[in-house]
């Protein structure tokens, strides 16, 4: 019987050899799953591992056309490596491109805007290079900017100075962006915010932006923070909000994603990916993983089906099947 279980871990291991999947049991943030690893890119030939805590991962679906995207802003210049949802790399934008910010988000036209470039959804071929505003990343995860349909107008910007929460809006193709005049306080009991994530709901006509927002923290990872949600349409957001927002403790501040209504998120002290109800921060599933997330940052499919992981040790980005359904 010995010599039986020696002889079937054997073949399973030489089995995952040939498949090229040993990644997902030793690297990943999901070593027991490894069902749910769908596909890789390695990009450490690209990003070195002193840039890797510079970037970011996005994921942007327009006009029946999605990518993935590893951007971010390194002392070298911005970049933004593109792939599409199943990971084939597509294309490459960097400083000798003509990129000068590392935001990443779909505009009022359609168009997937990344920093300062606009590119058509369908073959990422060139549509404009934006000179009155370029977008950069405001949050550690999400959405750098909406499309707002009554304008249309085109939101981004989004950042915090202390607990008043600021935002620029450039109206119609890209202008030149404005402020709010007198921006709002969102809280009277916290001061020291940060943004954490910003998240569109994916619905064109309409819908909801959601933020994570909560105390800056000097260790960086694990915090409170508070959720609420503004319509995009009319946007404006309420005097001192987060005083009467939900709250949820021991989560991974780069940990957020966005997807079927839902926020998820890494909640280190249960050791467990959670599906979090944004309208009161209860946990409507939970998926056990004890490979801490902290290396790791996440984007997500609005519509769900799969989510993304880019690891800044390894510098591996994944394509994992949901586990929440």
């Amino acid at each position: 019987m010995m010599i039986l279980r020696a002889a079937f871990a054997a073949a399973a291991v030489l089995s995952l050899v040939s498949c090229g999947v040993l990644q997902y049991i030793f690297g990943s943030v999901f070593p027991a799953t490894t069902m749910l690893a769908k596909a890789q890119a390695d990009l450490s030939g690209s990003i070195t591992r002193s840039d890797a805590n510079a970037f970011q991962v996005r994921v942007v679906e327009t006009a029946g056309y999605g990518y993935v995207v590893v951007t971010g802003n390194p002392p070298s210049g911005p970049e933004a490596f593109v792939y599409d949802l199943d990971l084939n790399q597509k294309a490459v934008f960097n400083s000798a491109s003509g990129l000068t910010a590392d935001g990443v988000m779909v505009d009022v036209n359609g168009n997937i805007a990344i920093g300062n470039l606009l590119r058509n959804p369908s073959d990422l071929s060139s549509v404009a290079t934006v000179t009155a505003a370029t977008l950069g990343t405001n949050a550690s995860s999400g959405e750098d900017g909406f499309a707002d349909s009554s304008g249309p107008s085109n939101l981004f910007g989004f950042f915090i100075n202390s607990n008043v929460m600021s935002w620029s809006i450039s109206s119609g193709a890209w202008g030149t962006p404005t402020s709010p005049a007198t921006p709002p306080s969102i809280s009277v009991k916290l001061s020291g915010l940060s943004m954490y994530a910003v998240f569109d709901d994916g619905n064109p006509s309409g819908g909801s932006v959601y933020f994570v927002i909560g105390p800056s923290f000097s260790n960086g990872q694990v915090g409170t923070v508070y959720f609420f949600s503004v319509p995009k349409t009319g946007f404006a957001v309420p005097i001192n909000i987060l005083d009467s927002s939900p709250s949820r403790d021991n989560l991974e501040l780069e940990s957020f994603g966005y997807a079927n209504g839902s926020i998820f998120a890494y909640d280190s002290n249960a050791a467990s990916f959670v599906k979090i109800n944004p309208s009161d921060g209860s946990i409507e599933k939970s998926f056990y993983s004890a490979t801490d997330a902290k290396d790791t940052r996440f984007a997500y499919r609005v519509g769900g089906g799969s989510f993304y992981g880019f690891d800044t040790q390894s510098r591996i980005l994944t394509k994992y099947g949901a586990w929440w359904p």
